[in-house]
């Protein structure tokens, strides 16, 4: 699994990230509502999609995720709905008592799962939890056409205001890519207004299109759709990035 600093408070994630999902919000309500049962969402993180779909469905939605800030975040901002359940566990090692129409992956998470191994895993695991012709839909960079050009220096990539109302810039380089093994590690710092800089770091690994495809046939899932981002635009062979509709076979 990648590093977690990253993700080390819950609040300050949604300062910076919260308002970035709205078409991920927007495209998995609409194929929840057409596929009308419980949700799973797997590496659900701070609840930025688990909780609109929550409420915009009214099915019942089960998040998972390892990181107990973002989880704790996320059960303190879910007090108001009584269908949502969230649960503290490794997505590669939980085991709930029902089976899910629809399991959902944001943020790339996918790429948090580091070996052939594990994303294997990862997938024969959410198969399980899926009734008959389920879906799974995730998004992933791709190796094939993101920059994986290596920096020699931080570069400012947003700023913001955090939870405690900092003005917060945030940087990141990435410093080395592992050619074999198709993942790119990156350093990352926040600047705050007193001169205070926190570091953080995370990896991820990118799967060949070809490997993808193997891994889905090989945990029994057929692609349904793919695109190149969540507001559907056509899927690009060359592109930065994917979202996969895949249905449990």
């Amino acid at each position: 699994m990648q590093n977690l600093s990253e993700f080390r408070s819950g609040a300050d994630y949604d300062a910076q990230y919260d308002h970035l999902y709205d078409p991920e919000i927007a495209y998995l309500t609409q194929m929840a509502l057409g596929q009308k049962g419980a949700i799973l969402d797997v590496c659900c993180g701070t609840g930025i999609v688990t909780i609109p779909l929550a409420e915009k469905t009214g099915f019942e939605v089960h998040g998972v995720d390892v990181a107990e800030d973002m989880l704790a975040a996320a059960q303190a901002k879910s007090q108001h709905l009584h269908n949502i359940h969230f649960h503290l566990a490794d997505a590669l090692d939980f085991h709930l008592a029902q089976r899910f129409a629809l399991s959902i992956m944001t943020g790339n998470a996918f790429q948090a799962f580091l070996t052939e191994d594990n994303a294997l895993h990862l997938l024969q695991h959410i198969h399980q939890h899926l009734s008959d012709a389920g879906l799974l839909i995730f998004d992933t960079r791709l190796l094939e056409g993101f920059d994986l050009t290596v920096d020699t220096d931080f570069k400012l990539k947003s700023e913001y205001i955090d939870a405690a109302g900092h003005d917060v810039r945030y940087f990141w380089k990435k410093t080395r890519f592992d050619d074999i093994n198709h993942i790119l590690y990156f350093d990352k710092k926040r600047q705050y207004p007193d001169g205070k800089e926190v570091f953080s770091g995370i990896e991820l690994k990118f799967f060949p299109q070809e490997e993808l495809y193997s891994l889905f046939e090989r945990t029994g899932f057929a692609v349904l759709h793919q695109f190149a981002n969540w507001q559907m635009s056509p899927f690009d062979l060359a592109g930065p990035g994917a979202v996969f509709v895949l249905q449990k076979e």
